[in-house]
């Protein structure tokens, strides 16, 4: 996408400097990390990324496939974190596991709940809105099947996905657009 550069003292205070463009082409509005779900009754408290290649997972667990979006950028933070042979490893080791992927990310809620699936991954607002009933009494029901772990690699971190938000260059209110993105950038927002 073509963005022009805009400059806004309120931008600057509401989004933190490593979360938007410094040339001021584009402003994080949410943020989400790929969620270990866990079924409730297993004894697991702390799962890592690499955790998602241990045997005991084989045909029991749900993750979408490597090239949906949600997961391309899980698989970037690991090749800049690991390199590319560890992380080809990794997601060897993921597909021997032979995982349910069939549909989106409430899908793994919905696996642990049916029992077809003892972990899962997917984004964090997908517990927060489904424990909050935004998907009805039956995905309310399904995350309560579950845990939430939010996993880390090796060095403690938890990569995340954002979304962003820009000014087109050809943008034909600028003004508007600027007044929009410190509109979504706020509490309302």
């Amino acid at each position: 996408m073509n963005a022009q550069p805009v400059r806004s003292g309120t931008l600057d205070r509401l989004v933190p400097a490593y979360l938007r463009d410094p040339e001021g082409r584009w402003f994080a509005q949410s943020m989400r990390a790929r969620l270990i779900f866990v079924e409730k009754s297993l004894d697991v408290t702390r799962l890592d990324y690499d955790d998602l290649t241990d045997p005991r997972w084989r045909d029991r667990m749900f993750i979408r496939s490597a090239d949906h979006m949600f997961n391309t950028g899980l698989i970037a933070a690991c090749l800049a974190r690991y390199g590319q042979e560890k992380t080809e490893a990794w997601l060897a080791g993921i597909a021997a596991n032979n995982p349910l992927g069939n549909g989106g990310d409430r899908n793994a809620a919905r696996a642990i709940a049916e029992g077809r699936a003892l972990i899962g991954v997917a984004n964090s607002y997908y517990f927060g809105e489904m424990q909050a009933g935004v998907g009805g009494s039956e995905q309310k029901a399904w995350s309560e099947s579950l845990r939430a772990i939010v996993p880390t690699f090796d060095d403690g971190r938890t990569p995340i996905n954002i979304t962003g938000a820009a000014v087109a260059t050809h943008a034909p209110h600028r003004e508007e657009a600027v007044a929009f993105l410190e509109y979504l950038a706020g509490d309302n927002g």
